[in-house]
């Protein structure tokens, strides 16, 4: 279908004006139609891609149009056709002088900013890309400047289901890994992570949660990222967001109260290089690229342990609960004992926004991807570790397996753990999938519609 008014002319796919370039609905975030005594106008604010670098970027758009004995009907045939689309595409009604068509925001986000993630430019990074593309949107939320874990986790726990429309994070992995744990450790757990989705604008050093979530969407731009990660969260559909998986991680102290991530645990190198690399933390994602350097250079170093998983056959279907650490794991699990240079199981696409050693991944298909780094020459290492960050598996030392849940057990003593990149205690680990457990402030891949409607 088709709508003209005036020179304007409406459509499911976007719209244009005296055939000039169409604007897509999925790049619009917000339109609003005004009138005066004599002239009515729409006002479209639009992010389109540009077309050699892909990045998105800002383009306010006015038409004033005429053809009608006053402004009064121009805005009600305007807001009859805007009205028309959107129920096309499933959008709500809109109103006179204000934001169309878009999704009505019931209740406002939470806004959770840590101005200590990363290189410690959260806020100003939020001012000045964040907070425009939300204005844009009339996207309403309350900031809440967060001065400690504690608070973090005080509010995400306190906060009452029915008050916000979601939590959005920004920041770092860690304060992802926090809000979840909060929400679960509720005594409304279930309600709350049904009704509480969280969002995230990268604003630390690996942002490894949003450029998975933004590669899947065919969103992800390494020079745009916070940019890009803002317009999802406001282009998000209420009742079609994306559904994440959960793991659930235990060790031999906390089988009562486990842990939950939602993007890994890792033992050996790449644990070394995260938590012995915070002391440069001012570098910003650097930092990891130079610790790797320094421990290539010095010898990486070897560590033994047993790996055992639950392979991903169709066999095998989904499971809720694992055997105490002292008793055996099952026969139709796969066993390795060897060395290793680093084992990560891994629920995200990327561990950093450069390292993207999953291909594969889907939000919520219930699979631990376990990334295995063997023993090798330094050239052999480099090679594959590098095509491992672009995706390509060469040679034979590093491996990605498909598992249900695994068991992961040190035998060299000293070293790191990291789960969603913050530390936890070294030893015995073993995890499991809740599928889809927590919701997101993205929507999956769709067509083009209104925009607040993707």
């Amino acid at each position: 279908q088709q709508w003209q008014i005036g020179k304007l002319s409406l459509s499911t796919a976007g719209f244009s004006y005296a055939g000039s370039e169409l604007i897509r609905w999925s790049d619009t975030i917000g339109c609003h139609c005004e009138r005066s005594r004599s002239v009515c106008s729409l006002t479209v604010f639009a992010y389109p891609r540009h077309r050699r670098s892909g990045k998105r970027e800002r383009r306010v758009i006015r038409w004033q149009i005429g053809g009608f004995q006053d402004a009064k009907e121009c805005q009600l045939h305007l807001l009859a056709a805007l009205k028309s689309v959107g129920n096309s595409a499933g959008a709500p009604p809109v109103e006179p002088d204000g934001p169309c068509p878009s999704v009505t925001w019931p209740k406002p986000c939470l806004i959770l900013l840590n101005p200590r993630s990363g290189s410690g430019k959260a806020y100003d990074l939020f001012l000045r890309h964040v907070n425009p593309i939300l204005a844009d949107a009339d996207f309403p939320y309350q900031l809440v400047v967060t001065r400690s874990l504690d608070h973090v986790r005080e509010l995400s726990t306190s906060v009452p289901i029915d008050s916000v429309s979601g939590i959005v994070i920004v920041s770092g992995d860690g304060l992802v890994y926090e809000v979840v744990n909060s929400l679960l450790n509720r005594p409304d757990a279930e309600a709350a992570v049904r009704s509480i989705p969280i969002g995230v604008v990268p604003a630390g050093s690996g942002n490894a949660v949003v450029s998975s979530l933004l590669n899947y969407l065919g969103e992800f731009h390494p020079d745009n990222l916070i940019q890009h990660a803002a317009l999802s969260l406001v282009k998000h559909r209420p009742d079609s967001l994306i559904n994440l998986d959960v793991g659930v991680i235990q060790t031999p102290t906390n089988t009562d109260r486990p842990l939950h991530c939602v993007l890994s645990v890792t033992w050996g190198l790449i644990a070394d290089v995260d938590a012995e690399s915070e002391r440069f933390r001012i570098l910003g994602g650097a930092r990891f690229g130079l610790l790797l350097t320094k421990k290539c250079l010095a010898g990486i170093k070897r560590y033994r342990g047993r790996l055992s998983y639950l392979p991903a056959d169709p066999a095998n279907q989904l499971i809720d609960s694992l055997p105490n650490f002292d008793q055996p794991v099952p026969t139709s699990w796969t066993v390795l004992e060897r060395d290793f240079y680093t084992i990560g199981a891994l629920l995200m696409s990327h561990l950093a926004e450069d390292f993207f050693p999953v291909t594969d991944w889907q939000p919520d298909d219930g699979l631990w991807r376990l990334f295995c780094v063997y023993p090798c020459s330094r050239s052999q290492f480099l090679r594959g570790f590098t095509g491992a960050a672009k995706g390509r598996l060469e040679g034979d030392s590093i491996e990605v397996i498909r598992a249900r849940a695994f068991r992961l057990e040190p035998l060299t003593p000293g070293g790191h753990m990291m789960i969603d990149g913050e530390p936890m205690s070294y030893g015995p680990v073993q995890g499991w999938v809740m599928p889809g457990k927590v919701r997101v402030l993205m929507s999956g891949k769709c067509q083009d519609m209104p925009a607040g409607d993707k």
